[in-house]
């Protein structure tokens, strides 16, 4: 049986870039020892995929432009200090929405839907459009609209590369927009949908003329309401929103109108 040398172990470049083996031979009455010198052949690998941190982001809905939103990282095994990642978002029947002259995920056509394109992963890649990735750190994009009554949840999906060429996988990350109290945008009245309504002149004191609503980006959200002046003499306005001629008033026509 001819002698041979054989690897127990997965060998590493970066860990151990040169081995040494010292093997002996001996006839059974004297030996010899000679040490040989293992180089091990560096290969370039890729990245690890990439994380981010926070793991699963959160900002406030309405943020401005620039507003930071998490850092990527991977490590590249080859050790490379110039590891950049990128947006990533492939969809069926499109061979890719990447547009790698701005990193950004071009709007693209999936069967006919403009302006959408939904990987299989359920990623829709114009969420990308929202977010800016600058090297490793996740910012909010220009033009972007955080309005968490529209979407609350963004996903994202990143790969990363080394300084010649090699790509990571490609990994998905959800941001998620956080719901502020927003004030009401207008009122009006609940009749009309607008700011005037129509009474009679005989109507009495103490009669409803009118009920007001608001509207307002927090769905949910009840109001009270209440009169902005002081000198108004024939109506008051109530917390529930009726508007109400004063009791002893009355509206005559040829005086108001």
């Amino acid at each position: 049986i001819k002698p041979a040398l054989y690897v127990s172990s997965l060998l590493n470049h970066e860990e151990t870039p040169t081995f040494s083996v010292t093997v002996s031979s001996t006839d059974g009455i004297c030996s010899v020892e000679t040490t040989f010198y293992i180089n091990v052949g560096n290969i370039n690998e890729a990245p690890s995929a990439p994380s981010i941190t926070p793991t699963t982001p959160s900002m406030n809905e309405n943020s401005p432009e620039g507003t930071y939103v998490a850092e990527v990282s991977s490590i590249d095994p080859d050790h490379s200090k110039d590891v950049q990642c990128f947006f990533n978002c492939r969809c069926p029947r499109i061979k890719s929405c990447l547009d790698t002259s701005n990193n950004q995920c071009t709007q693209a056509n999936n069967g006919g839907a403009a302006g959408i394109c939904v990987n299989s992963n359920h990623v829709n890649c114009n969420d990308q459009f929202q977010f800016k990735l600058d090297h490793t750190t996740l910012s909010l994009a220009s033009n972007s609209v955080m309005n968490y009554e529209i979407q609350s949840i963004y996903k994202i999906r990143i790969y990363c590369q080394d300084s010649v060429g090699k790509s990571s996988t490609t990994t998905t990350h959800s941001i998620n927009v956080l719901n502020l109290n927003e004030r009401p945008t207008s009122i009006h009245f609940t009749s009309t949908s607008t700011k005037i309504i129509q009474v009679l002149e005989s109507i009495g004191g103490g009669s409803v003329i009118g009920t007001l609503t608001a509207n307002d980006p927090d769905v949910s959200d009840t109001f009270t309401f209440g009169s902005a002046t002081t000198n108004n003499e024939l109506f008051s306005v109530q917390s529930n929103g009726k508007i109400m001629l004063n009791d002893n008033k009355n509206v005559d026509y040829e005086k108001i109108g």
